[in-house]
């Protein structure tokens, strides 16, 4: 699966957990699967999401949702 391929099918995992109200796993399955692909496991977005979750942000499901479909 290329670059492009792996982060849709992410975000379409991730998105999932958010349309059931589950904003932990959101993240952690977005968090996972973009670290199970060689050229996006150090995407600075990754290093930035944790830096936002961790400080108080993307704590709401569509604060989650707009960091995720805009990740790329």
């Amino acid at each position: 699966m290329n670059k492009t391929e792996h982060l849709n099918w992410a975000k379409e995992r991730a998105l999932e957990y958010l349309d059931l109200n589950q904003l932990e796993n959101a993240w952690l399955s977005f968090y996972s699967d973009l670290n199970k692909h060689e050229e996006l496991r150090n995407h600075v977005g990754l290093q930035f999401g944790r830096q936002l979750k961790y400080a108080g942000f993307l704590n709401s499901v569509e604060e989650m949702k707009d960091f995720i479909k805009g990740f790329n």
